[in-house]
């Protein structure tokens, strides 16, 4: 995660932010193996096209390509979020600790929001390090130079474990997009009259990146690629199935693992029907357990509360409260299937926008549950729109204004 205001404006040589920096920093983590992002606030992105600081292509283009994300709120504490959540790098030179200007103390995240893991930011946070006595120090690990970023010491990124389907094709298609915008910030540089057809070299370039976000909307949703699974070991299969959610794998054998992993991948109506029994029978346990828990010590007696039980003892005894849980709608149902499934998929594979979702759906309601009858009333008509509309609703997921998707699986 990067903070792309704070990094913009990391050059010693300029007290203005250039895009070319950010774009840097990109190609930096990103040949270290890392799935990067920058986060920026709204009004910052607009001060800096209508200002027009250098790197404003750039910048236009990261957004365009889904890896620059402009909020319209607290972009720092968006970023601390993201990244717990994540459990990813931040890259910044903000302590997010309280500023006093002219006597006045501006309180900031750390003082705001003291039940975020300070512990855990403050040890992945590349910029700022923690002294042992507890003072954060600043500009520490990486460094700008004119527009080129550094960070010598980043270990590289861990490396995948499993192999899917279309990972290679995608990420040729980053590798891509990320030549071309940084071919269009070189352009960028040179002067027009250097270059004589620099507009209709832009023009030319921003058509090809179209059609590199194009062709990468067209891959099919990626998943794991099970022809691979044995070459792993039994410890790798186990690390794979755990970070699945697949429980039951301590005692297995090699062909045990793959074969949990390939029936978690692709479950079979069976199993898929099995799992609904079992979560609705843990639903009615917990239910039960929690209309049989010892109920609240009740308060003094008082005259008013020994009258309204004399009143009570006239009227009858209460109706007992049925504690049988609410069903499942189908919303719901079907709902719980496309989350196991985006949980999956590694986060650069998941659908980016509000269509290619709607195509992933698509594509698990022929797979995983039954098609909708020819003359199906109005949920059949529009079941992708309320899966999709539930989801953002529980906070799943949410959708920005130009329909790109953000998951808070």
């Amino acid at each position: 995660m990067l903070d792309a205001s704070n990094i913009m404006f990391a050059s010693p040589d300029s007290d203005k932010p250039d895009g070319r920096i950010l774009l840097s920093a990109f190609e930096v983590y990103e040949k270290l193996g890392y799935t990067v992002e920058a986060i920026m606030t709204s009004w910052a992105y607009r001060r800096f096209q209508r200002e027009k600081h250098p790197g404003l292509s750039a910048l236009k283009k990261l957004e365009k390509s889904d890896k620059l994300q402009p909020v319209p709120y607290d972009d720092d504490k968006h970023l601390l979020d993201l990244m717990v959540q994540d459990k990813s790098w931040l890259v910044t030179h903000d302590k997010f600790d309280d500023r006093t200007v002219d006597g006045v103390t501006k309180e900031r995240q750390r003082t705001l929001f003291p039940g975020l893991p300070w512990d855990e930011i403050d040890k992945y946070t590349r910029g700022t390090e923690k002294r042992k006595d507890g003072s954060i120090i600043s500009h520490k690990h990486w460094s700008v130079r004119g527009t080129t970023f550094y960070d010598p010491e980043m270990p590289k990124a861990p490396k995948r474990l499993f192999q899917t389907t279309f990972g290679e094709i995608n990420d040729t298609i980053e590798d891509l997009d990320r030549t071309l915008i940084k071919i269009d910030a070189l352009l960028e540089s040179h002067q027009d009259d250097e270059l004589p057809d620099k507009k209709k070299l832009k023009n030319r370039l921003a058509h090809m990146q179209h059609q590199a976000l194009e062709l990468k909307s067209q891959i099919p949703a990626d998943r794991i690629d099970e022809n691979s699974l044995p070459k792993h070991t039994v410890v790798e299969l186990k690390v794979i199935a755990k970070e699945m959610g697949i429980t039951g794998r301590s005692n297995k054998k090699k062909d045990q693992l793959i074969q949990m992993i390939k029936d978690h991948i692709n479950p079979s109506p069976e199993k898929i029907k099995a799992d609904a029994e079992k979560r609705r029978a843990e639903e009615i346990r917990s239910a039960k357990i929690r209309a049989s828990s010892p109920k609240a010590k009740p308060p003094s007696k008082t005259k008013s509360s020994s009258r309204k039980r004399k009143l009570a003892t006239t009227r009858g005894p209460p109706k007992k409260s049925s504690q049988k849980p609410k069903p499942k709608s189908k919303t719901e149902t079907y709902a719980t299937i496309v989350i196991d499934d985006l949980k999956n998929l590694s986060q650069i594979s998941r659908p980016r926008t509000k269509k290619t979702l709607q195509a992933r759906i698509e594509e698990l309601r022929k797979a995983k549950w039954k098609k909708p009858k020819p003359q199906g009333g109005l949920w059949e008509r529009n079941w992708n729109w309320r899966i999709i509309n539930w989801l953002n609703q529980k906070e799943i997921i949410s959708i920005n204004d130009d329909e790109s998707i953000r998951y808070h699986l």
